[in-house]
């Protein structure tokens, strides 16, 4: 392999990076959105047991999904760097 073609491979898995950080990002939005949409029912004050439990999970979600984004972008930063 030359070093042309490995910097060519590189560039193809930073492509690919950009492209999931968008879903990612994309699904976090949806996540946090979902959060915010959670209400209680009509003449209720307060959530349910289960509306807390999915409030909760889509809260969780979209903090992996932070973590997840920064590791793509540390990747591809490690990853550029190699190109220059």
């Amino acid at each position: 392999m030359t070093k042309s073609q490995a910097k060519s491979k590189i560039a193809q898995i930073l492509e690919a990076l950009e492209s999931v950080k968008d879903i990612v990002e994309n699904l976090k939005l949806d996540a946090e959105e979902t959060v915010g949409d959670i209400e209680p029912y009509e003449g209720k004050d307060d959530l349910t047991e289960a509306q807390e439990e999915r409030q909760e999970w889509f809260e969780d979600l979209a903090s992996v999904l932070d973590d997840v984004y920064e590791s793509i972008d540390d990747a591809q930063n490690s990853l550029e760097e190699k190109l220059y």
